[in-house]
């Protein structure tokens, strides 16, 4: 379910229009949402709970996915793509 949850997210990159990519991303996600609710709603009780059983996905791989987005997003802004917000 992770990794399905996750993939979106993988396909950020820096060579892509921000605007589309965060679009995609947008629409892929609530997709999933839609079509996997069940999964959507396990997924957000994991979290919601402070993440008992994916805790060590969240503190290492996902933290260095999000990391590599950060990177992603701040090169957009640095190269005025995106607006600093």
């Amino acid at each position: 379910l992770l990794e399905v949850w996750l993939q979106p997210l993988q396909a950020f990159s820096v060579d892509q229009d921000p605007v589309e990519a965060i679009r995609d991303y947008l629409r892929v996600k609530l997709e999933l949402s839609r079509d996997h609710p069940a999964e959507s709603r396990l997924f957000c009780m994991e979290i919601m709970q402070g993440a008992p059983l994916l805790l060590g996905e969240l503190q290492q791989p996902l933290h260095d996915l999000v990391e590599n987005k950060v990177a992603v997003i701040q090169a957009w802004i640095d190269a005025g793509k995106l607006a600093p917000v």
